[in-house]
């Protein structure tokens, strides 16, 4: 078997023997019907060209469209470590999980370790950032929590609440960073302790995105961040995106846009409610943000959050609007 054959799938030989057979007819064709057959084989030459390309993209050589079964596949992967609540040994084997993968598609993985004060005691916590890299210093902000809710009555694994946006910040890492340089650069970060640990407070939720947004500030950076994304709770099989009221009216625009363009809008009709989430720490800094959320989850903050409620097709319908999203915010930015 030659080097070309062992690199396509067999049903690719397979096609490249039977055309070869259809072009020896056609050489063999009387002059009388030369020009139709001429025609006719420039006509199977293109045809053969596109399955060609069909079957190697299928085998997995097409590495720039968004996957919801490789962002569902994360989610597995979050899911099997068990209950994650901040602190935990399991939520450390997820951030290294989630470095490793970020490291994957070439991004420097950064730690942003710090000790919150919780009604329960101080708690290490760590927020993940990777960074990609643009042509600009200007910052771009996709984030999510991966961390879950801590129950001490009930096993509680968060695959929604917590693993579902963890599937596609991963997923659209890896698709951003072979595509063209943006021009500017991108930040995934992932948040530690959004969930209380009490009842819900200012002062007993958010940990890691008010830490993040202070550290922003003492940096002197917020004038950088151009807007912060912010996914939770994206994988429901019901899928309905609220329209946040907190999150910037222009920034909810954008999302509809971008759903309207890919054919997505209906999903992304949710009730128009106040919701408390990570972006708000951000907004306290006038940095333009949205949460892009399904609060609309029978199973929230329940045992049965569990994978089996997760769908792929939900993680790749939110996935391609926040890549439309961000080719929005390239062209309004470079205006």
């Amino acid at each position: 078997m030659s080097a070309e054959q062992k690199t396509l799938p067999k049903s690719a030989v397979t096609n490249r023997t039977s055309f070869h057979k259809v072009l020896m007819s056609f050489i063999k064709r009387p002059p009388l019907h030369k020009k139709l057959s001429l025609l006719l084989l420039l006509l199977i030459i293109v045809l053969a060209g596109t399955a060609l390309s069909m079957i190697c993209r299928n085998s997995g050589k097409d590495t720039g469209h968004f996957s919801g079964d490789r962002a569902f596949s994360h989610v597995k992967e979050i899911v099997e470590l068990g209950p994650r609540p901040s602190g935990s040994e399991a939520l450390k084997k997820a951030g290294e999980y989630i470095k490793n993968k970020l490291a994957e598609s070439g991004l420097e993985a950064r730690d942003g370790y710090f000790t919150a004060r919780t009604p329960t005691g101080s708690v290490a916590m760590n927020n993940i950032t990777g960074v990609m890299k643009g042509a600009g210093d200007d910052i771009l902000i996709i984030g999510t929590h991966y961390e879950s809710k801590y129950f001490s009555s009930q096993v509680f694994v968060g695959a929604n609440d917590g693993g579902s946006g963890t599937g596609v910040l991963l997923e659209a890492a890896r698709v951003l960073s072979i595509r063209k340089e943006q021009p500017f650069t991108i930040w995934f970060v992932f948040f530690d302790g959004e969930e209380a640990f009490g009842e819900w407070s200012a002062t007993d939720s958010l940990y890691g995105s008010r830490h993040f947004a202070e550290e922003l500030k003492e940096k002197g950076l917020v004038p950088k961040v151009k807007t912060l994304l912010l996914l939770d709770m994206v994988g429901d099989r019901d899928l309905s995106i609220n329209n946040d009221a907190y999150s910037t009216p222009w920034l909810r625009e954008t999302m509809h846009d971008a759903a309207e363009d890919l054919g997505f809008r209906q999903y992304f009709n949710g009730p128009y409610v106040p919701i408390q989430d990570d972006h708000i720490p951000f907004l306290d800094l006038s940095i333009p943000s949205i949460d892009i959320i399904d609060m609309n989850f029978p199973w929230w903050h329940t045992p049965d959050d569990t994978l089996d409620k997760v769908s792929p097709a939900s993680l790749e319908i939110v996935g391609l609007t926040l890549l439309r999203m961000i080719d929005i915010l390239e062209d309004r930015f470079a205006h």
